[in-house]
């Protein structure tokens, strides 16, 4: 199926699309779909609604409307707010969210689910390819891809392009990117990347600047666990950069490394963000059971194998008490699964 076979739903409708703000793959995602929608469709109103992976993520719906989901998934907590909607669709790459996308369609009929979490695709590729979009160039779409999702291997010719992008992309911050700059992007593209080009060297910069500060925080028989708080500017960082710098880590034991980032989100929560050091475990579901700790202020979690987070509402709480829990719920999952430590 496609965007066409719910013309229905959104002619003369109230449409909503959620997306994952802050995210380049998930502002694109928005971009993509918005441009699909107003475009063929005549709306009774068309509204893109960031949203953080949060406990809750349909709160901007109404009575009748069709919600949109890319790059995110609703919550069992949204399932009585979904009810009031006419028509609800999910575009979503996370595999930590298959759970409650399951359980939501099983009770709400006007649920279309055509998340894919295989880890070869990401929000825009899905957005794309359910739209028939040619909003965007090919050959950008595999950067915002890339950005994403860091096994996906680029096409020849494009790599040269890759770091003038991140330049630009995540000059506003980490977690930052929005709409209106990924649209900036898409309206003089040449411009962008030269602009991108000057600001990388930063980015670089700031980036082992950032995980240069790491502190050890729980070392356990298995687990070691670092830390590193953002502090309240937070800067540009190229996060498979990142990835690489943690994976030179050397240690017997499973590494689990923790970026704590205090700004508050619109959910009125802040993230600690996982990353690990090798592929003992998966970090979506750290992220989940983290997220699942109510003991400590922490409201929702998830992400994917390599990279996941959660999302906490103490602003107060110690990194040294994120890291314990984390070595905790770390040995557990090991225990659970002997052969794969």
């Amino acid at each position: 199926m496609s965007l066409a076979d719910f013309g229905d739903h959104l002619t003369g409708q109230i449409v909503v699309v959620v997306y994952h703000g802050g995210c380049p793959d998930g502002c694109l995602a928005a971009v993509i779909m918005r441009d699909a929608i107003s475009r063929n469709y005549k709306t009774s109103s068309l509204t893109l609604v960031p949203t953080s992976h949060a406990g809750r993520n349909a709160d901007s719906v109404v009575q009748g409307c069709t919600v949109v989901f890319v790059d995110v998934s609703p919550t069992w907590e949204d399932e009585s707010q979904l009810r009031k909607c006419g028509c609800i669709i999910i575009l979503d790459h996370h595999a930590s969210a298959q759970p409650a996308q399951d359980k939501l369609q099983a009770a709400l009929p006007s649920l279309s689910n055509f998340s894919i979490n295989d880890g070869k695709e990401c929000g825009a590729t899905l957005v794309n390819n359910f739209c028939g979009s040619r909003l965007v160039a090919p050959w950008l779409i595999h950067l915002f891809h890339k950005m994403d999702v860091f096994q996906h291997q680029l096409p020849d010719g494009i790599g040269k392009h890759y770091d003038a992008f991140k330049g630009f992309i995540t000059q506003r911050g980490l977690s930052r990117c929005t709409v209106e700059l990924v649209e900036e992007l898409l309206a003089d593209t040449g411009a962008a990347l030269a602009r991108g080009s000057e600001l990388y060297a930063e980015v670089s910069e700031q980036t082992r600047n950032v995980f240069e500060k790491r502190s050890l925080l729980a070392d356990t028989e298995l687990v070691s666990v670092f830390a590193v708080e953002l502090g309240e500017v937070v800067p540009s960082m190229d996060l498979e950069l990142y990835q690489s710098l943690i994976d030179q880590i050397s240690s017997s034991k499973v590494v689990v490394f923790a970026t704590l980032n205090r700004t508050r989100l619109s959910s009125g929560l802040w993230t600690v963000g996982l990353r690990r050091s090798g592929e003992q475990l998966d970090m979506g579901t750290v992220g989940k059971r983290l997220g699942a700790c109510d003991h400590l202020g922490f409201k929702t979690g998830g992400g994917h194998p390599y990279a996941a987070g959660a999302q906490c509402g103490d602003f107060e709480l110690s990194a040294e008490r994120v890291c314990t829990e984390l070595a905790q719920i770390c040995e557990g999952l090991l225990a659970e699964c002997p052969d794969d430590s």
